[in-house]
């Protein structure tokens, strides 16, 4: 096939070889951009393939049908020389006739064949295997490639969208799923810690309970003392059912009984911060209640409170856990607003279910204001949330119980227990508080 096949130096057998892979190389580049042209002889299929190579030397012969072979229309004999190292006389030389090679018949080529006649005429001569080769393991094109429309484009995108949404839902599924296990995990926990501190006690608890609140002595008779602080007899016995606590008990248990605790505490749960409990003078100040101007009174004032910031622990209030505020109204009822520091939210709690946003906004005002003064700049109180006493925030059914309330506000949250006490536990409330005061600690 072609002038380049001229090589003496290659056998016969070799040239055919050559002229085969030719063959089948030129095929693959005619056809394979698709041609949908029919072909009606073989003559159309030599004018096409004419373009890549030169058939001058080559024929083939439409009569012959028995072998699917390329036939050339002469091949030149070469003559292989034997070179010995002994010399034979003339005489001996024998030339002996050269059989000729016989012809191989022609590759049959039907006429008016369409191109994916063709194909399968290849096929079946070179045989499936030598045809996926050629072609590089894919079939002839039968048309050209299909142009995607917009709409194709666009379906085929919306129908990826829909996979990824599904997908994204699936993922967000799982996740709402773990997330609400893990936050049923932590109610459970909280309310198996909560129901602990509500158990029972013990005989001897019990006993020094009943001396506490029920015994006979002075009432200025001092039964506990931490440091400057002490709870007389008096103060001890409005711990009685039906009592209206004093500022003392809720002062000490809150300053002393509750912050140690909160100490031990810290000291068992590595990373954990401490939190603080203010008594309910600092609220008191703040908002100059006992000032005697009344254009005064009641009107926040972070001077008279700034100082306070150095007694809470690590004597910076922006790297607590939790601050506890009691508040006093009008030596009427109790309440407190705890902030939680690490959420950054200031919330209310009210046992009768009200909410003193004046108190709210004053503590968020002393936050800035103590930033600014300890820290610089001003704090950005967009990010600070103010939340009035919730529903679900336990109800008192009388009008003495307040004082109670507050203190196991304080006592459930610093101890990061849901709030699941109610009325009927109050009594049991007032003699823990009791044995707490009496051990300087809040009793597990």
């Amino acid at each position: 096939l072609g002038s380049s096949l001229g090589d003496i130096s290659l056998s016969p057998t070799q040239q055919l070889n050559r002229r085969k892979d030719e063959f089948r190389s030129a095929c693959s580049s005619l056809v394979s951009g698709g041609n949908r042209d029919m072909l009606n002889s073989w003559d159309e299929v030599e004018k096409g393939l004419s373009q890549i190579f030169n058939f001058a030397r080559f024929h083939i012969d439409a009569s012959a049908n028995q072998q699917n072979e390329v036939t050339p229309a002469s091949i030149p004999t070469l003559s292989k020389k034997k070179f010995t190292t002994k010399r034979t006389p003339k005489k001996a030389h024998r030339r002996t006739p050269k059989k000729e090679r016989p012809k191989m018949a022609p590759k049959l080529i039907p006429s008016g064949i369409t191109l994916d006649q063709f194909r399968e005429h290849m096929k079946k001569s070179m045989g499936y295997s030598t045809f996926r080769q050629i072609f590089q393991q894919a079939e002839i094109l039968q048309s050209k490639p299909k142009i995607a429309s917009d709409a194709d484009v666009a379906a085929r995108l919306d129908e990826q969208i829909a996979q990824k949404e599904l997908e994204r839902r699936s993922t967000q599924r799982v996740e709402d799923i773990l997330a609400a296990k893990e936050k049923a995990d932590k109610e459970r926990e909280a309310k198996e810690s909560a129901s602990k501190l509500l158990r029972p006690l013990t005989s001897e608890e019990q006993s020094i309970v009943d001396n506490a609140i029920k015994g006979i002595g002075r009432a200025e008779e001092i039964l506990a003392r931490q440091e400057a602080d002490s709870v007389q007899r008096g103060s001890m016995q409005t711990l009685g059912r039906g009592q209206w606590l004093n500022d003392e008990i809720i002062n000490y248990f809150l300053k002393n009984c509750l912050a140690r605790r909160d100490e031990l505490l810290c000291a068992k749960q590595s990373g954990r911060k401490r939190s603080h409990f203010f008594n309910s003078f600092f609220v008191q100040t703040m908002f100059d209640d006992k000032n005697n101007n009344a254009k005064l009174r009641g009107k926040y004032n972070y001077k008279n409170v700034k100082r306070w910031g150095k007694k809470v622990p690590g004597k910076d209030v922006f790297n607590l856990k939790y601050i506890l505020c009691p508040i006093n109204l009008d030596n009427l009822h109790w309440t407190s607003a705890v902030i939680f520091v690490e959420e950054k939210r200031i919330q209310y709690y009210d046992s009768m279910g009200g909410t003193d946003w004046n108190k709210l906004e004053g503590l968020l005002q002393y936050l800035k204001d103590e930033w600014k003064a300890k820290k610089g700049g001003e704090m950005n109180a967009d990010e600070w949330e103010l939340v009035g006493c919730s529903k679900d925030t336990p109800r008192q059914m009388n009008g003495f119980d307040c004082g109670v309330f507050t203190c196991m506000f304080c006592d459930f949250i610093s101890k990061d227990c849901p709030l699941v006490f109610n009325q009927s536990h109050i009594d049991q409330c007032r003699e823990r508080i009791a044995l707490s005061i009496m051990k300087n600690c809040a009793i597990e």
